[in-house]
């Protein structure tokens, strides 16, 4: 094996990674407050990669879609962009083939979150998840 594909593996195994420690977060968060997971979550392919997808019902029995973008690092960019994304007609359509159904709630996830993230979580009416819990409730 050639050190390129060692490090690809490293990094395969390193998003993967991310991405467990956001779901364990996120089921984490949801338990909390008594939503019923309705399926094992996933990702999804869907102009880019959604890296945790899942249903949940909420304890009024309203059901809605979690999706979770993961970053090791969160910054206020990232926050942004999961917004602008969110937003665009053309996504909710892919997200829609790919099987998510609306409602949606977001959440972005880092092990480590940059200073005012939280802020710009909160003007997007984004959840901020970090492996200590949840620090701002979706919108």
């Amino acid at each position: 094996m050639d050190c390129q594909s060692e490090l690809d593996a490293l990094r395969t195994f390193f998003e993967a990674s991310l991405e467990i420690d956001a779901t364990l977060a996120l089921i984490d968060a949801l338990r909390r407050k008594d939503f019923e997971i309705l399926s094992h979550p996933l990702s999804l392919t869907a102009d880019g990669e959604i890296d945790v997808a899942v249903p949940v019902r909420d304890p009024s029995g309203q059901e809605t879609w979690i999706l979770v973008e993961a970053k090791a690092r969160l910054r206020q960019s990232d926050i942004r962009e999961w917004a602008r994304k969110l937003r665009q007609s053309d996504f909710r359509a892919r997200i829609r083939a790919a099987g998510v159904r609306e409602p949606i709630k977001a959440y972005a996830f880092g092990l480590m979150f940059y200073q005012d993230t939280d802020t710009a979580a909160r003007e997007h009416g984004i959840g901020l998840l970090t492996p200590f819990g949840e620090v701002v409730e979706p919108a």
